[in-house]
């Protein structure tokens, strides 16, 4: 019984109790690297092909994803070095509000979060229009059933879509509130399950017989549908061109989001074992490099089988997958599955597509639940969301908070679609990510009044290394920001309404901000002033 009591964590308990009562150190090198391998090797086999391409068509792919590793080796350094600073649960949140006023940092965070879980419950609708109606159209082919592929494409409809989004969205939540060492263990599954369907889909590839593809597509989607999917996508508002633009735009935003799960042990920092070099630093290079090393080798070889255009016109169409009378599978299973025909290594790929999404949702999920918590920390949510399980050493309250914010992102994705809705999230984390690396930069300054109060909650690091990086991060997210305006993506620029949503999101967070500093001063503490204190984890 005492296995499943719940207990609020103390900002008091002895610090020998912590380890017993809150939040594990677990995470050392190992158990890092699987956690930022989880976020990133999931998203890459998909959205680069089926996202990317259609709103950037004319950018290089290869090119693309590698400008996006060399982006996001250096802001896994910035949040390395903010993960030092400031070694508590959701560290750039905690960072910012100390260096910057507490509002504007609190608003921005509660705008990160919405757009985060809005983006993670976009990515829980991919299992249904990527993962499972590609499945079922293959399967109605093989068995010859035209019932599996009616099935089929009413996953990609609204209804469906938010069915099985929900199922997996569910199961990611599961997996995320379990204990440090069994999450670890079940992560691990999942990205052996992953690599087998990376594996599976290079044999494939180099095994490819292009000469038939077109046949086999038609025999999926219709007769003639492959020659028309280019014309098809002309008709919308496919064009390509040949600035050079769209593929440092593409390479910059693109990579934040794929690869944004490289910096996810930053998010628990106050988990982490030995030193945050070893268990951030390290952990999220290798996470980069390998997951962009299986994705430049697919592109490679699927390049050498299937026309660019062909592939940017699949990918623009999946923009208007909801107006479409057969759907568009801009997917790189489903591509390498058609080049190699072969119904049980399609089984294990798709396996393996599955199990990595599940893995990036549920790391995600985990991470982000731990910034939900540090604001209750900090006294601006309920008491109960501070609660930590004190079988499995979880902020469940928290995890599922921001769980709940997933599922309308579920919601909003299958009824909007998930491009869009990717697109406009990634442009809000872009700009809320301007605030931590603005904290970087004016951190030695708050440094000093923490030494006068001998402040006893921040890490030891080195100022100059956090101002040069918070700088550079500033100018890679200030360009990106600049460069969508200037350089939209195709069929859904960044407008009004973005802006919008943007500002919505702000609001909602200086609201709760003062309303909660009322009514912290109506019990005679000030929540207006910038806190004096970090957090206890």
């Amino acid at each position: 019984m005492a296995q499943s009591e719940i207990s609020p964590e103390s900002n008091a308990a002895p610090a020998e109790n912590l380890n017993r009562t809150g939040l594990q150190k677990h995470l050392g090198f190992q158990n890092a690297t699987i956690l930022a391998l989880a976020g990133c090797l999931g998203l890459i086999e998909l959205l680069p092909l089926g996202i990317g391409m259609g709103l950037w068509p004319s950018a290089n792919m290869i090119n693309a994803i590698a400008i996006a590793v060399g982006v996001n080796i250096v802001l896994v350094i910035l949040y390395t070095l903010i993960g030092a600073a400031v070694p508590h649960a959701g560290a750039d949140y905690v960072l910012a509000s100390r260096v910057l006023p507490a509002p504007l940092a609190f608003a921005g965070t509660i705008c990160m979060l919405i757009a985060a879980a809005v983006a993670v419950g976009a990515i829980a609708v991919l299992a249904s229009q990527a993962v499972i109606t590609p499945f079922l159209l293959y399967t109605s082919a093989e068995f010859q059933n035209s019932n599996i592929a009616e099935l089929a494409v009413t996953m990609t409809q609204p209804q469906g879509a938010i069915i099985a989004g929900t199922v997996v969205l569910f199961l990611a939540f599961l997996l995320s509130t379990l204990s440090p060492r069994a999450n670890a263990r079940a992560t691990v599954v999942l990205l052996l399950l992953a690599l087998a369907g990376w594996a599976v889909i290079l044999f494939q590839l180099v095994n490819a017989d292009p000469a038939g593809f077109a046949v086999r597509w038609d025999e999926m989607l219709g007769q003639g549908s492959f020659a028309g999917r280019v014309s098809e996508a002309r008709a919308l508002t496919l064009l390509f061109t040949t600035t050079p633009s769209p593929l440092f735009l593409m390479g910059i935003p693109l990579g934040l989001l794929i690869f944004f799960g490289a910096r996810l042990p930053v998010l628990q920092s106050s988990e982490i074992q030995g030193r945050p070099v070893r268990s951030t630093l390290w952990s999220g290079w290798l996470a980069i490099l390998a997951s962009a090393g299986l994705a430049i080798g697919a592109m490679v070889l699927l390049n050498r089988a299937l026309p660019a255009d062909w592939l940017a016109a699949e990918s623009h169409l999946f923009l208007y997958n909801n107006q479409l009378e057969k759907p568009a599978l801009p997917w790189l299973p489903f591509y390498a599955a058609l080049l190699q025909p072969n119904y049980v290594l399609f089984c294990v790929s798709t396996a393996g597509i599955l199990a990595g999404l599940v893995a990036a949702l549920q790391a995600m999920v985990r991470s982000f639940g731990r910034t939900v918590y540090a604001l209750a920390k900090d006294g601006f949510l309920v008491d109960l969301v501070r609660f930590i399980h004190t079988g499995n050493h979880n902020p469940l309250v928290a995890t599922l908070l921001f769980t709940i914010f997933a599922q309308v992102g579920v919601s909003f994705a299958a009824s909007a679609g998930v491009m869009k809705t990717l697109h406009s999230t990634l442009f809000a984390m872009i700009c809320m990510q301007v605030l931590p690396a603005l904290a970087a930069v004016f951190h030695p300054l708050a440094k000093r009044e923490w030494v006068k109060r001998g402040e006893t909650g921040a890490g030891k690091v080195n100022s100059l290394l956090l101002v040069l990086f918070g700088l550079l991060t500033v100018a890679i997210l200030g360009w990106t920001i600049a460069g969508s305006m200037l350089y939209p993506a195709q069929g859904t620029p960044i407008g009004t309404m973005d802006f919008l949503v943007l500002g919505i999101g702000f609001v909602i967070g200086l609201t709760i901000y003062f309303w909660q500093a009322i009514l912290s001063r109506r019990r005679g503490s000030d929540l207006i002033k910038p806190y004096p204190r970090f957090p206890e984890d």
